[in-house]
């Protein structure tokens, strides 16, 4: 805190002889505590302590900050981008990359898009074969079913005709007239019947045997 001699001597005429410089340094010392304290109320103040804090943990470098002037943290961080802003408008005299890495690299990054084109190509075409799987699945489980059921049908069908045939068999009439023995089988025993339709009086004769029959 700088004061000129006279308005000093003036200020502290009141002050006692036998000790002047203490007492001068007592009062100017009151003096800056207080303008000290009253600075440190004010935006000013805010302002250093913020740009003291972005220096030290780097957002900010000292030569950002004009000497001799209060910078407020907004004027900083202008001052910061409008920096960057003048370096990167600044052309470097000299090409970074050549031509020749520029066409090589064009022509890695047309390679790449190539096999990324191929990569999808092939997992389009996997995931079709699996849906062509899932369904030749669902169609071979399907046919299984059908053979089982087939498979059922016909030995229910081969009981069935081995009941009739036993039956038949123990009928001596039917026997007598159709000409069969116990050891013709069912396509003999078809075979009689349908040759004895073609006389109709046997084949009503077969007809009347055939209701007394009892195939339970």
């Amino acid at each position: 805190m700088k004061h000129k001699s006279t308005e000093y001597i003036n200020k502290h005429v009141g002050l006692s002889l036998c000790d002047p410089y203490d007492d001068a340094s007592t009062e100017a010392k009151k003096e800056y505590e207080k303008k000290l304290e009253e600075y440190r109320k004010t935006d000013d103040y805010k302002n250093f302590l913020q740009m003291k804090e972005d220096i030290k943990v780097g957002r900010m470098d000292v030569s950002d900050v004009p000497k001799g002037s209060r910078t407020t943290k907004k004027g900083i961080t202008t001052l910061k981008i409008e920096k960057k802003k003048t370096l990167a408008a600044k052309k470097l005299p000299f090409e970074i990359f050549t031509k020749e890495f520029k066409d090589f690299n064009r022509q890695r990054e047309d390679e790449y898009r190539k096999k990324r084109r191929q990569v999808l190509d092939m997992e389009e075409e996997v995931e079709n074969a699996e849906e062509q799987l899932e369904i030749m699945n669902g169609q071979k489980m399907k046919l299984r079913a059908e053979q089982n059921d087939a498979i059922t049908i016909e030995r229910q069908s081969k009981r069935a005709m081995e009941r009739y045939r036993q039956v038949i068999l123990a009928s001596v009439p039917l026997k007598e007239l159709l000409k069969i023995t116990v050891d013709s089988d069912v396509t003999s025993i078809v075979d009689a019947l349908k040759d004895a339709q073609k006389t109709p009086a046997i084949n009503e004769q077969i007809k009347k045997y055939i209701c007394e029959l009892k195939f339970n």
